[in-house]
């Protein structure tokens, strides 16, 4: 009886431990799986957090640290040019996050692809009749006005002092990023715009509108025709230019001479000055843009009575040494100087000539791969 008492008691006593390690077990694997969930949580909330900051600025990458709590998160972002993490290179434009989630001992990491899309549009410093990083002075006779459409504003800007004298008219609006030498009851004398229907300000210190590094030398190889020479020069006639969903792309090493009659869409981009000459004119103008495109990674020089139609960008200055016309708009990272009578008559900047050196603006930030 005794044996059977002591055999019962030691059954009872393993059934009971066997039970208490079940338990054991089952409670820490329940407390094993919520850590886990909520690193998993912790490792998502760091994805959000990389995309917030990329919607934010679409440059950034860095690697960082949030503490929470209990837990905490390192998240890694970076450029790829994958559709997938650690993926083969495709030729996108986008981020790759790495985050990783930890509490309590369990540690999730997830991996995310963010594209971030490029929506074609004319860059922000290329949508003003004129438009310069330095002072802008129009002393004298300076005619800004539209060119025969008077559903278009031929605004002004500059990224420092605006100036404005003498009997210089301007059919838009004009912005300041430093100063502006008028006084409120002169400013309907030089600007008269002509769609106004808010009735916003003549005239507005706003914030500076950057102008990105422009080097020629990097759309060599987009170059549909290419002229190495010390200096170049184009008589209209001699050349033939693309289409509008395919313009022509001329590199010019040195500096370019041109005037005569162009037809068909094209663009110069040139590393040397360029120098209006004569009268640059198209035989079929584009009835909402411009046709041609001058940028220059030094000076645009508009000589005595030279006439252009055209959509002008100058990394160095621009300068109109009398009695100049253009049809167009222009752009200086430099100075923009006036001798004598000029006249602007603008064009809005064309996007199938800017797209290609400026590629518009980011859209929102969109997740094309997603895994854990």
């Amino acid at each position: 009886m005794l044996t059977i008492v002591v055999s019962m008691a030691v059954l009872f006593g393993l059934t009971t431990f066997n039970m208490m390690q079940a338990n054991t077990r089952m409670t820490n694997n329940a407390v094993d799986e919520y850590a886990r969930i909520q690193a998993k949580e912790l490792a998502e909330s760091g994805i959000e957090y990389a995309i917030m900051k990329i919607s934010l600025d679409t440059s950034y990458q860095d690697f960082v640290y949030l503490y929470t709590q209990d837990g905490k998160i390192w998240i890694d972002v970076d450029y790829t040019t994958s559709r997938y993490p650690e993926g083969p290179n495709v030729g996108e434009k986008g981020k790759q996050i790495i985050s990783t989630g930890l509490y309590h001992g369990q540690m999730v990491t997830v991996r995310a692809i963010i594209q971030i899309p490029m929506i074609p549009a004319v860059p922000p410093f290329m949508r003003f009749a004129l438009m310069s990083d330095k002072d802008l002075s129009l002393a004298g006779s300076i005619d800004v006005v539209d060119d025969g459409n008077t559903s278009w504003n031929a605004s002004i800007h500059t990224n420092e002092d605006l100036l404005l004298q003498g009997s210089s008219i301007v059919e838009g609006f004009g912005s300041y990023t430093m100063s502006m030498d008028l006084r409120p009851y002169e400013l309907a004398r030089f600007f008269v715009p002509n769609v106004n229907p808010s009735g916003y300000p003549l005239a507005s210190q706003v914030p500076r509108i950057n102008i990105p590094e422009f080097d020629p030398t990097d759309y060599i190889a987009i170059a549909d025709e290419k002229y190495m020479g010390a200096s170049t020069t184009v008589n209209g006639p001699d050349l033939s230019l693309g289409t509008y969903e395919n313009p022509k792309i001329i590199y010019v090493e040195g500096d370019l001479y041109i005037s005569g009659n162009l037809t068909g869409y094209g663009v110069f981009v040139v590393r040397g000055d360029i120098h209006i000459t004569g009268t640059v004119s198209l035989t079929s103008v584009d009835p909402l843009g411009n046709n041609l495109g001058f940028y220059s990674g030094q000076n645009i020089i508009f000589h005595g009575n030279a006439d252009a139609t055209g959509q002008c960008y100058a990394e160095g200055n621009i300068l109109f040494a009398g009695g100049n016309d253009l049809r167009g708009m222009v752009t200086a990272k430099g100075t923009m100087s006036f001798n004598g009578e000029t006249n602007i008559y603008y064009r809005p900047a064309s996007e199938n000539l800017s797209t290609p050196f400026w590629p518009g603006e980011t859209g929102r930030p969109v997740l094309i791969s997603y895994y854990q």
